[in-house]
Order: C-alpha cells, then sequence, then structure tokens
C-alpha cells in the first residue's frame, strides 16, 4: 500500500515535468477483442488479433478485470484504480505501441485538469489497470497490420 501512496505521489509530482504529448487518434484503434487462454492474451479489433504471453497470475489478473470481480482482497489493480479514483487522476487511454522480439511496449496517459502524464508500462499491466477504470485501449494500427492475425471465419 505504501509503494501505491508513495507511486501516485510521483505522478503527481511528475505531472508539471512529464512528457506532455498525448497521442495521434488516427495512429491507433481501439481495442475491442480481448480473450485470455491459460497464460496468452489475445488482443485486437474486429477480425484482426495479435496473440501475446504473460505471465499466469496476470492473465488472471485481466480476468478478474473483465469479469469486474475481486477475489478475497483488492489485488494491486484494484488498489491503484482506487487511488486514480480517489485523487480524482483519469486514466485517459492505454496505448499498446510496438513489439520488439516477443516483448510488447505500451503507455498509459494520465490526466489531470490540464496535465497529462505518459508511462512506459507493460500491456498486461496497462490493460488490467484499464479494465477497472472502465478506459479505452488503443492498439497502433500499422503494428496490428503487420503482426496481427485474422481471426474471423469466412
Amino acid at each position: 500500500m505504501i509503494f501505491i501512496v508513495l507511486f501516485l505521489t510521483l505522478i503527481v509530482s511528475a505531472v508539471s515535468v512529464a512528457q506532455f504529448s498525448s497521442y495521434n487518434p488516427n495512429d491507433y484503434v481501439e481495442m475491442n477483442v480481448l480473450n485470455i487462454y491459460e497464460t496468452k492474451i489475445m488482443f485486437g479489433n474486429n477480425c484482426t488479433a495479435i496473440l501475446a504471453r504473460t505471465s499466469e497470475e496476470r492473465a488472471h489478473d485481466i480476468e478478474l478485470g473483465q469479469r469486474d470481480t475481486i477475489e478475497n482482497r483488492p489485488n494491486s489493480y484494484d488498489t491503484f484504480a482506487q487511488v486514480l479514483d480517489n485523487f480524482d487522476i483519469e486514466l485517459e487511454a492505454v496505448l499498446i505501441e510496438n513489439v520488439d522480439d516477443d516483448y510488447f511496449y505500451s503507455n498509459m496517459l494520465f490526466r489531470t485538469d490540464d496535465k497529462v502524464l505518459r508511462l512506459d508500462t507493460r500491456p498486461s499491466d496497462a490493460i488490467a489497470v484499464a479494465l477497472r477504470t472502465d478506459s479505452k485501449v488503443y492498439i497502433n494500427k500499422t503494428m496490428l497490420e503487420e503482426q496481427g492475425t485474422n481471426i474471423c471465419s469466412e
């Protein structure tokens, strides 16, 4: 819990010196496909999706977020979402940016008043938080076109 409070303090402090760039919506599509298969996450848009690996624990945490469920006690994603809500910090968007040798990269865009903070995060962590805050997740169009597979049967 102390870690989350310290992290939030860091976010609020860093907002004034953070990278203030937002993103070009034309470069992204909204994620509307999200399925979990053991330690694999399939994410995409319409009939195009990408399959990525994650840990069993993270996959489970994403599933809990999809079901809007807290098991026994809140996990770190639930707690982080509560902190954002209590301090009026909006998770404006998650941007899944690119992939390099099986490692995916994403950014979380936080907004408070007129300030934006862009943080580099693992996509699995960002998706887990986005599900708990009802935030949108966007995928870089070029990456989806290059890495994606057609998942619709004809």
